[in-house]
């Protein structure tokens, strides 16, 4: 089995992102958004084959002892982040130890050049509940503020890519290979064993060739382009 990663997304939908910033027509907030990033980001961590737990239910009390209960590889906390509207840029606050900071640093590297904003940096925090609280690895990006109305926009128009950076953060943190979406049809296929007897049907036989190709010819249009014609000696 792959590492396992408990996601983790904000579930509250007071805070609301800047009025101008629309999704599928209308305002949003913080938990719609999260709720995003948090299935994009499963779908895309599945596909690398991590094990995920979405945890959009309950609080963050119930959600870091089911981390630690489970127990995770990682716990990912995901926000966006808000001021005064006119600060922009990607933090990620990590708790204050080596492999927190790694992911942390990992993360903040690969979504800070994307944002709009230049008020950019990784945070290390040991008060927020979600990061002392648990026993693994754990980190809680902001990806841009919300109230800051280019980089609203820009987090709803992005999430997909979003989350998908942040899973190749996470393959790096694990030395996991990353799959893309477009390569996920190119792993090899699953061996497939033959049974030792094999039945095969027959469906004519014919002692002029031209006459067996006809007949091979009419099955073929039939809708069994595998037919063949073999020779058979008396």
């Amino acid at each position: 089995m792959g590492y396992k990663v408990f996601i983790s997304p904000e579930d509250r939908a007071s805070n609301v992102y800047a009025s101008s910033a629309l999704w599928n027509g209308r305002t949003t907030n913080e938990k719609e958004q999260m709720g995003r990033c948090a299935d994009y980001l499963e779908i895309a961590l599945k596909r690398c084959g991590f094990e995920v737990t979405n945890a959009q239910y309950g609080n963050m009390y119930d959600r870091v002892a089911e981390s630690n209960a489970w127990p995770a590889d990682l716990h990912m906390a995901l926000h966006t982040n808000g001021f005064d509207g006119t600060v922009a840029g990607t933090r990620v606050h990590c708790y204050p130890a080596e492999r927190s900071r790694k992911i942390g640093r990992l993360i903040q590297d690969r979504i800070a050049p994307l944002s709009p904003g230049t008020s950019e940096r990784l945070v290390e925090s040991d008060n927020l509940y979600e990061l002392r609280a648990t026993h693994m690895p754990a980190v809680l990006p902001e990806f841009g503020f919300h109230d800051n109305p280019e980089e609203a926009q820009w987090l709803i128009d992005n999430m997909a890519a979003i989350a998908e950076e942040t899973c190749k953060a996470i393959c790096e943190f694990f030395d996991v290979p990353y799959i893309a979406p477009e390569k996920q049809n190119d792993l090899p296929p699953e061996p497939v064993e033959l049974p030792e007897v094999l039945y095969r049907v027959q469906v004519g036989a014919f002692r002029i060739r031209e006459n067996a190709e006809a007949y091979l010819e009419m099955v073929q249009n039939a809708g069994f382009p595998e037919a063949f014609v073999t020779e058979v000696k008396n």
